[in-house]
């Protein structure tokens, strides 16, 4: 249990989600990371989601108001590295033209589904992270019995946005797979 939000935490759901925030930000950024930046700020991207998603799962292991507050800050303040991030790669997007030639069109492609990733990944984040506070919200403020404060709603809820997320990236990833591989088909 959440000791300040009094709402269940599905330990299970963070154990999934610690591995993939680090890789899925990690992925998504290095698509179209040139050779000569190296990888460090990939890397960098994906641990910060990590720990931000392992810092969230400290929430009920944290005995105090202030321990879980500390946990909060280091899980929010990692968590908003992201948007920075999506910035630079909007930026990036907008200042890579089309060109007329197959590597300034690969370029212009990664830099696409780059900023897309990232854009997707910031607003699933942004959702869950809502809906967590929301749920702790609705268990603190609706009256007992209230159907909007079943303990199973927070993981139903976030279970059913969590099916609905991977299919959205799932179309992304098809497209980039089409286009990655119609290259090498022609």
């Amino acid at each position: 249990m959440d000791p300040v939000l009094g709402t269940r935490v599905y330990l299970i759901r963070y154990a999934e989600w610690v591995p993939l925030a680090g890789l899925m930000t990690f992925l998504s950024d290095i698509t179209d990371c040139p050779r000569s930046q190296g990888v460090s700020m990939p890397i960098l991207m994906g641990v910060s989601q990590t720990v931000s998603v392992f810092a969230g799962m400290m929430f009920p292991f944290t005995n105090t108001n202030e321990g879980w507050f500390v946990w909060m800050i280091i899980s929010v303040g990692l968590y908003l590295v992201m948007f920075p991030r999506l910035i630079h790669k909007y930026r990036v997007l907008t200042g890579t033209k089309w060109g007329d030639n197959k590597v300034d069109m690969e370029r212009h492609e990664r830099v696409k589904f780059s900023f897309q990733l990232i854009f997707l990944c910031s607003i699933v984040w942004t959702i869950l992270v809502v809906m967590y506070f929301l749920n702790g919200a609705l268990r603190n403020w609706l009256p007992e019995g209230h159907v909007f404060r079943h303990e199973a709603l927070g993981m139903f809820v976030d279970c059913t946005f969590d099916v609905i997320a991977k299919s959205f990236y799932q179309r992304l990833l098809m497209e980039i797979h089409s286009t990655v591989f119609e290259h090498y088909a022609s």
